[in-house]
């Protein structure tokens, strides 16, 4: 029974642990992404396994919705699976929407999403391959902030710079510049939006954007402190 799951003390430390590393489900957008990108991003537990009423009943809706997400991911659920459990199975989209259940559909999406982003992070991959990866390279700059996927970068490049930084305090990076050379105006806009929600600091910035050995991306760091002045006032 998932209440006795639940009991487990190893279990609720997991959960515990990755309350605080897990992003705020209040953040999530109302409807953050079709069902055909959310598959591209979900790559494990294909299967839809059967769910039982008992199971349907088990997690009560009165605990925390970062403990319902967080179980159900451990537990194996997919997509499929979670839709069964909140009563949204064989509904139209329209209908999923209206359903007093659809935002637990959104914050797990949400969630899951962020999970995957985390792996990208770990396995090492680049700026350029996620921007080419979420279809970004041939979108012009004017509409980017206006796009799904564009807010799907932010959230990868959020996590990247983390990454980043942390790697830069300790030492075992040495020359930033070399991490953020993106090719397009696009990537260094989603740079730039980055370092000032961080509160990246004047030098680690200059630092980023290479400015100790060329000028060539000054533009880009007066951008950068607008933005952040412009916050203040």
């Amino acid at each position: 029974m998932v209440l006795v799951l639940l009991a487990n003390r190893e279990a609720l430390a997991g959960l515990h642990q990755s309350k605080s590393s897990t992003e705020s489900s209040t953040n999530a957008p109302s409807d953050y992404h079709d069902r055909t990108l959310l598959r591209t991003l979900q790559t494990e537990n294909k299967s839809v396994s059967k769910i039982s009423d008992a199971e349907n009943r088990g997690l009560p809706f009165s605990v925390p919705t970062w403990v319902k997400n967080k179980y159900w991911s451990i537990t194996g659920k997919t997509e499929d699976d979670v839709v069964k459990i909140l009563g949204l199975y064989g509904l139209s989209r329209a209908a999923q929407k209206k359903h007093v259940n659809y935002k637990y559909l959104q914050e797990y999406r949400y969630m899951m999403e962020g999970k995957q982003l985390d792996e990208w992070v770990r396995h090492g991959d680049t700026m350029d391959s996620v921007w080419q990866r979420l279809g970004l390279v041939n979108i012009p700059v004017k509409v980017l902030e206006s796009t799904k996927e564009f807010n799907i970068y932010l959230r990868f490049m959020k996590r990247f710079d983390k990454s980043i930084k942390s790697q830069y305090d300790e030492g075992t990076v040495k020359a930033l510049w070399v991490y953020y050379m993106p090719l397009t105006e696009g990537q260094q806009m989603a740079n730039i939006k980055v370092w000032k929600n961080a509160r990246r600091s004047r030098s680690y910035v200059r630092a980023a954007l290479g400015l100790d050995i060329s000028d060539y991306n000054a533009a880009y760091f007066k951008q950068f402190l607008h933005l952040r002045n412009k916050k203040k006032k």
